[in-house]
């Protein structure tokens, strides 16, 4: 009886980190419901004693729970007038992570998370397209092609990895004729929806990183350095002849040459000026941080007009900073160890996973802009994926090279 509740338990589980994948470009809802059952299904599955060494034998899952439990002991000294709570609420779920690589050890695992965000995004790409002729009713009056379900830059970022994705699935060797049909639609409708839908800086760099690092890794050795190449020369191309991919890079360039010190408006403006109100925050307190959730409190006090309070209060688009600033120089250790941990395994094993590393420098730098771990379109988005590049080939029943 005992083993039965635990096969489903762990069927359970599998299923909700299946529908995680699947649901992180779509709905917030659903995602909270899988993720909600996912952690309870995985408490019911038992060999504690084995799926707990598997976490604790790799360094990224271990930090990724530390990281959380700090997260929760910071939130004693928090700001009174911080928003403890909320943060908590939203950080509770990097515990998906260690619960995706105690659980996926099957030697498709990987594959098959990979095939229900793409069956995601598919969903997605066909409202995306679909509302340029009609609009459903459950996206809402105000959706629009360039942010169906959430903000228009976690939208980007997913298309852009799904690009990537694409990308390396087509240049696979025994990709049969009409999968590489299937995908090669997928690749241009989610290039569309990047380059020409969603006019995002971020996306932009995004699909450049995963479309490289496709051709870098997938080419034969003999092809690499002109396939490089020639996608170089499309970017290049694709810079030069798409006036708004051109427009939003330049102002980009403009909005940071152009920043003076003072309260700014503008896209790069602004986050200058969170990024140096954070840092002068966190000069005065480096060592243990203000505790979880205090970032809006402690910034209010700061900025001189309610306008820059309104973009600036609610996170400071930098997740290095915002870490910092809240659990202390630990905090920010145990989060740069983590990562260091997935970078340093799969640049050794780029064959293992092979859109591991790709995706890992889109997230990189979505938090040098952003604060993935906090804002909730782009948490959805990461935290599983960032769970699924920190399963190591041990995990999988294989033999660990």
């Amino acid at each position: 009886m005992k083993l039965g509740v635990m096969g489903w338990a762990n069927r359970l589980t599998r299923f909700a980190i299946f529908g995680l994948f699947a649901s992180l470009a779509l709905s917030r809802s659903l995602f909270t419901l899988f993720a909600v059952l996912a952690l309870l299904a995985w408490l019911f599955v038992g060999n504690y004693r084995e799926r707990v060494s598997l976490i604790v034998r790799n360094p990224a899952t271990l930090l990724a729970v530390v990281l959380v439990l700090w997260m929760f002991v910071t939130a004693l000294w928090s700001d009174p007038a911080g928003q403890t709570t909320s943060a908590l609420n939203v950080y509770w779920k990097l515990l998906l992570i260690p619960i995706v690589v105690s659980t996926m050890t099957r030697p498709d695992d990987v594959d098959r998370c990979w095939q229900f965000f793409a069956a995601g995004i598919v969903v997605l790409l066909a409202h995306v397209y679909g509302l340029f002729w009609y609009t459903p009713s459950w996206v809402g009056d105000t959706a629009q092609p360039a942010s169906v379900f959430f903000n228009r830059l976690p939208q980007a970022v997913a298309l852009a990895i799904f690009s990537g994705w694409c990308l390396h699935q087509l240049l696979e060797r025994h990709t049969s004729a009409i999968r590489r049909s299937w995908l090669v639609l997928g690749f241009l409708a989610a290039s569309g929806g990047v380059l020409l839908i969603s006019p995002q800086r971020l996306g932009y760099l995004s699909w450049g990183v995963m479309v490289l690092f496709a051709v870098g890794i997938r080419f034969p050795r003999s092809w690499r350095l002109t396939g490089l190449g020639l996608a170089l020369l499309t970017l290049v191309f694709i810079f030069s002849l798409n006036p708004v991919v051109r427009d939003r890079v330049l102002l980009g360039l403009s909005e940071w040459q152009q920043y003076d010190g003072s309260t700014n408006y503008s896209s790069i403006g602004s986050r200058r000026y969170m990024w140096a109100t954070t840092w002068g925050l966190i000069q005065e307190h480096p060592l243990w941080g203000y505790g979880t959730g205090s970032y809006g409190a402690l910034v209010e006090r700061k900025f001189a007009d309610a306008q820059m309070c309104a973009v600036g209060c609610i996170h400071p688009h930098n997740q290095f900073l915002l870490i910092w600033l809240e659990q202390g120089i630990f905090g920010l250790a145990t989060f740069v160890g983590m990562l260091i941990s997935i970078a340093g395994y799969h640049l050794r094993r780029l064959s293992f996973h092979f859109i591991a590393m790709p995706v890992l420098i889109v997230f990189l730098m979505s938090c040098m802009v952003d604060s993935p771990l906090w804002y909730r379109g782009f948490v959805y988005l990461f935290v599983p994926i960032l769970g699924l590049i920190s399963i190591r080939r041990g995990h999988v029943n294989a033999k660990d090279g």
